[in-house]
């Protein structure tokens, strides 16, 4: 495993579009998985990467992304291989919105 991936989406505003291919590289410090080889951190790298979403007022989280990840984007389908977790309201971190390809069923 050389990294983790990180994918955060926002509500879209409207004539504010969001940067294309946003992306950033964090370290969270010492990990269980050890380090990444040739990083500067401490721990494993942490690829973080952006996208808007064009979703209605008071839109379930969970619908939003599934919505996106059914979509025939090319970055929806690329992501629809693996999973995704809410982090996001916190009462809801943790929860499964997609398993992937690593769950079953």
């Amino acid at each position: 495993m050389k990294d983790f991936d990180v994918w955060l989406f926002f509500a879209e505003i409207p004539g504010q579009p969001f940067p294309y291919r946003w992306h950033a590289r964090r370290d969270f410090g010492p990990s269980r998985f050890g380090r990444t080889p040739g990083f500067w951190g401490l721990g494993r790298r942490v690829d973080v990467l952006g996208r808007s979403l064009e979703i209605s007022s008071g839109e379930d989280p969970a619908q939003a992304l599934s919505g996106y990840l059914e979509s025939r984007k090319k970055s929806a389908r690329h992501l629809r291989e693996k999973a995704a977790v809410l982090l996001y309201p916190p009462e809801r971190l943790g929860e499964i919105v997609w398993k992937g390809r690593c769950g079953s069923g």
